[in-house]
């Protein structure tokens, strides 16, 4: 009735890993899957072409560069192909990223172009980034964030989902005109 794995850690991503979780119900049309665990000193880079960019093509591990740590919790329903339920999606992620870069990111440079032409978009490093995603449904709700970079400062939130429209607020201070010597 149920297949369960408690506690795996392994060395991976340059880092650790840590994960329990398990499939039970398979008696039932529809099998429960829960699963935690967590990331620690993981290279970013490695994490995201081990699971093949989280299936998204906007930051891909051609382009990222950083350490990093996380927490995780996920349930959902799974047919009996064990395919993923969408509608009964849960979970939580808390994301920290240490001496993150973003290099070479087209979208990036393509601002450089309009708006801030002497500033390095090609290599941009941040500063320390964290924050708490929670998943519900086919909604990805990220809470509000302050992203400082070496060229710019701005705050990004709000909900993506996943099969229509996307409410994400991005903010950027006028402050961002100044150079800052720092």
């Amino acid at each position: 009735q149920r297949v369960k794995c408690e506690n795996v850690k392994m060395k991976a991503f340059g880092g650790t890993f840590q994960v329990s979780g398990s499939i039970e119900q398979f008696d039932r049309p529809l099998h429960h899957l829960q699963a935690k665990g967590e990331v620690n000193n993981a290279d970013v880079q490695k994490v995201f072409y081990a699971f093949d960019n989280f299936g998204q093509s906007t930051i891909s591990d051609h382009n990222l560069s950083g350490t990093l740590s996380t927490n995780f919790s996920y349930s959902s329903e799974l047919r009996k192909d064990f395919s993923i339920v969408p509608s009964t999606m849960s979970g939580r992620l808390g994301l920290t990223l240490l001496n993150g870069q973003l290099n070479h990111f087209e979208p990036l440079k393509r601002v450089q172009r309009l708006l801030f032409k002497r500033r390095n978009f090609d290599n941009v490093r941040f500063e320390n980034l964290q924050n708490q995603f929670v998943l519900q449904g086919q909604e990805l709700s990220m809470n509000h964030m302050k992203v400082a970079s070496s060229v710019l400062t701005f705050f990004v939130g709000g909900t993506f989902r996943f099969r229509d429209k996307t409410d994400v607020l991005v903010q950027i201070p006028l402050s961002n005109l100044k150079r800052n010597p720092n």
